[in-house]
């Protein structure tokens, strides 16, 4: 049936088959109506459609609503779902070479058609936008390679490099006062050790006394314990030579040993009490302690290493520093590091020495202070745990070696024939003599010690180290008395007294040649006012120290960022001149760049050796030759490329808002079918300039044009020659055959004439169709209730005639059933096509009769 009626009851989806048959097809079916669109997508779930007999093929189509966009009606249409063309997959393309559907709606008025007529013009509008936006987009991409960033790039580069000089002398200036400070800060640590020195020195004078009176106690005891041996010698009753010299052998070695054993059990209790020891630890406490004490110097590191960063990185950086140093010199050009940029090694090793040299003379926190005079002296314990084992076996072996030679000495005695009782006596006393020695020795190794460790001489662990080093198990019969071991260590009080005054003398002598605090001959009384002096100059002198590290520190972060501006601008100055070199589509550029350059002074042949200069010496401190012109000729370019970005922004932004303007006018006439989000305020200026006259004058042309189609013109405006249109009172305007003006508003024209009349006008504005597809169906839809009973039998008796054949294949009446369930069960038994809820018959015959 090439026209046929489809009637059925209302509600059966009538409407939505030629709605979705127009998306197949191409078209979208919701012009205008984006909520509507979206509630369809939502809804409608899948659905198949069967289409055939359309020449001897058959079209299937499989559409599920899940995969479209609700807010994007046009991608729908461009792949709505599957297609297969007699049971093969095809394209869209393919289909709607075949096949184009269009609905055409009675319901419309004038108005209606109008704004929706005008709502596809503001799409085309809409589509020219955004080729126009493509082009433009494309163009200024192409120009983005050609655009500096940097606003005035030649006074930039100019202020810069001044600005980095500037600071390279203010940051060269700082480390000269960072090393005179430090210099000075030496100068009071050296003068304060000195005082300590001397304070020391002084509050051990009581150990002077005690020295000198152990010292003398010592002398008569050895000389006491002499006579006693003496009388031991006799009371033995012997007068044969060889016994005199055993025995004085035997009392020289007892003696030997005695003090071996004296100066052993020393230093091993001087060891023990520098380690906080009550007793004697065995070798498993030792090797615990000794592992704790290990422990706790790494710690001790790891905290120094945190707290002085500036000394952990300044090794650090000395260390690589000398490491890409040492390489070949040809490789110093190599990149070594991937950063923003990349980093070459003698670029990596000036930046490491330029740290170095700054953290250099960088001072340690009171913390830093404390930390590193722990580990001193917990490095100093270590040293102690790891001799106390060695230095309580010496002392053990020492005490053996006593006990041996004191039983020989009783043994010689014994075989005497002398009196056991007197024997004893002497014995007795002899013994009481000797540990008085050994208590008068150890007073004076104890007074020795403190002297000698007040003025810096000697340590305990020096002091354990040396009876290690000292030891000799039997290596005393031949020793003469000056080479005695003890004797060694113990010097006359005058000697003792000469090496302190050579010490006080040393630091005092310090004192002066720093000039730190004047000292005179009565510098011990002044010590306690030249230590707080001193003290108050090296706080003043450190605070100094940290305000120049933090200048320093804020100046070089400061020269950072201009050297890496620096580098960033010759970077982006490479790329561009890169670019512009190498522009192959670009010749009209390269020319008119020529041409300026030779205006100043240079030319494009001169830019690649400046490229490569720039790549070379980043943070060169002068501009290089022709660098200042390829600045200058940046920004003419950037200027220029500015302004035209700006010409295609107001290319692109007219193009919307046309299509903005048409789409509210569209609204205005039609504002059940077209929906928009424009506000009214957003042209409230617009319209009154001189671009919205312009639009206004635009949309009313195009209106005219609409209305001035040959139907409309013959049957709703009395076949006038020309038809206006007027925005402003929503009216149109035209004379009579008579030569009369009629302007008469858009809601005046009656429905039923309007459609008639504007549904020719669609159907002639669709002739074009043909020529795209094989198959061209039409639907006319909601024409019962809109188009005058004495006007549908002309309506089909027109499509008949001039539609069918010329302009569609098949057109399709869509009408809701007015009939009883009775009449309409009736007409479904005796029609041609029948469905659920609906027929189909020809009309032909009635258009025919009618």
């Amino acid at each position: 049936m090439s026209l046929a009626k489809l009637e059925g009851r209302n509600g059966i989806g009538k409407s939505l088959a030629a709605r979705l048959l127009e998306l197949v097809a191409g078209e979208p079916p919701y012009v205008g109506l984006p909520l509507a669109w979206s509630s369809l997508v939502e809804q409608l779930g899948v659905v198949n459609i069967q289409i055939d007999d359309i020449g001897s093929q058959s079209i299937s189509v499989r559409l599920d609503s899940s995969e479209w966009d609700p807010n994007n009606q046009l991608s729908a249409v461009a792949n709505p779902g599957e297609v297969r063309i007699d049971g093969e997959p095809a394209s869209w393309e393919e289909i709607r070479s075949i096949l184009q559907v269009r609905r055409i709606a009675g319901d419309e008025t004038l108005s209606e058609t109008i704004g929706l007529a005008l709502f596809q013009t503001a799409k085309d509008v809409e589509t020219e936008r955004m080729k126009v936006s493509e082009i433009t987009d494309a163009w200024s991409k192409t120009w983005d390679k050609y655009r500096f960033e940097v606003d005035d790039p030649a006074n930039r580069a100019h202020s810069l490099i001044a600005n980095l000089n500037e600071l390279a002398a203010t940051r060269s200036e700082l480390i000269r006062t960072a090393q005179d400070t430090a210099q000075r800060s030496d100068a009071i640590e050296a003068t304060l050790e000195s005082l300590r020195t001397l304070a020391r020195i002084a509050d051990s004078q009581q150990l002077n006394e005690t020295y000198e009176q152990a010292w003398a106690q010592r002398n008569q005891l050895e000389q006491r314990i002499a006579k006693a041996e003496a009388k031991l010698l006799e009371a033995r009753g012997s007068r044969d030579p060889g016994a005199q010299g055993d025995f004085e052998q035997l009392t020289r070695r007892v003696r030997l040993r005695r003090d071996a054993h004296t100066r052993a059990q020393f230093d091993q209790n001087t060891v023990l009490r520098a380690l906080d020891l009550d007793s004697r630890p065995d070798m498993s406490g030792i090797r615990r302690l000794l592992s704790d004490a290990q422990e706790r110097r790494l710690q001790l590191r790891d905290e120094q290493k945190t707290l002085f960063a500036a000394g952990t990185i300044r090794d650090a950086a000395g260390s690589l520093e000398r490491t890409l140093l040492e390489l070949p010199s040809d490789l110093h050009r190599e990149v070594v590091a991937e950063l923003d940029h990349d980093v070459t090694v003698g670029e990596l090793a000036r930046g490491l020495g330029r740290r170095r040299e700054n953290l250099r003379d960088v001072p340690k926190s009171e913390a830093v202070l404390r930390i590193e005079a722990e580990i001193k002296r917990n490095d100093s314990r270590i040293s102690l745990l790891s001799s106390v084992g060695e230095v309580m076996r010496v002392a053990d072996r020492k005490r053996e070696n006593l006990e041996e030679i004191e039983a020989a000495l009783e043994r010689f005695f014994e075989a005497s024939a002398s009196d056991r009782a007197e024997r004893e006596a002497l014995l007795d006393d002899l013994a009481e003599q000797r540990d008085q020695l050994v208590r008068a020795t150890s007073d004076a190794l104890s007074a020795l010690l403190g002297l000698r460790a007040a003025a810096g001489l000697e340590s305990v662990a020096g002091n354990a180290d040396r009876l290690l080093d000292e030891d000799d198990e039997d290596g005393d019969n031949n020793l003469t008395a000056a080479e005695e071991p003890l004797d060694q260590r113990l010097i006359a009080p005058s000697e003792l007294r000469a090496e302190v005054d050579n010490v006080v003398d040393r630091n005092l002598e310090i004192i002066g040649r720093h000039g730190v605090v004047a000292v005179d001959e009565r510098w011990s009384e002044k010590l306690p006012t030249l230590l707080e002096q001193t003290t108050v100059q090296l706080d003043d002198c450190s605070a100094a120290q940290r305000q120049i590290v933090e200048e320093l520190s804020a100046s070089t972060q400061i020269e950072e960022e201009v050297r890496v501006s620096i580098r960033s601008l010759r970077s982006d100055l490479a790329t561009f001149v890169d670019s512009l070199l190498a522009g192959e589509d670009r010749a009209e550029l390269r020319e008119a760049a020529e041409t300026w350059l030779g205006n100043h002074g240079t030319s494009l042949r001169d830019l690649p050796a400046l490229v490569e200069r720039m790549r070379a010496e980043p943070y060169a401190p002068t501009l290089f030759p022709h660098e200042e012109s390829a600045l200058e000729l940046a920004a003419e370019l950037r200027e220029l490329a500015d302004r035209l970005e700006d010409a295609a922004s107001t290319v692109r932004d007219r193009w919307g808002l046309a299509a903005a303007f048409i789409i509210r006018e569209s609204h205005e006439l039609s504002p059940r079918l077209v929906h928009t989000d424009t506000r009214p305020w957003q042209f409230l200026q617009l319209d009154e300039s001189g671009r919205g006259r312009i639009l206004r004058t635009w949309v009313e042309a195009e209106v005219s044009h609409l209305l001035s189609q040959d139907v409309l013109r013959r049957e709703l405006f009395e076949n006038a020659a020309d038809v206006e249109y007027d925005l402003t009172a929503r009216s149109v305007i035209w004379r009579s055959e008579e030569g009369k003006r009629r302007r008469r508003p858009l809601e005046a024209f009656s429905s039923g004439e309007q459609v008639f009349a504007y549904t020719r006008a669609k159907l002639e504005s669709l002739r074009a169709l043909k020529d795209q597809a094989k198959f061209v169906l039409i639907f006319l839809d909601e024409f019962g209730a809109f188009v005058a009973r004495d006007r549908f039998g002309q309506l089909m008796r027109y499509v008949q005639t001039d539609v069918l054949g010329t302009i569609a294949d098949q057109v399709v009446v869509m009408l809701p059933n007015g009939d009883t369930d009775t009449e309409f069960e009736a007409r479904m038994a005796a029609a041609e096509f029948v469905g659920h809820d609906y027929v189909v018959e020809s009309l032909v015959h009635r258009a025919e009769a009618g």
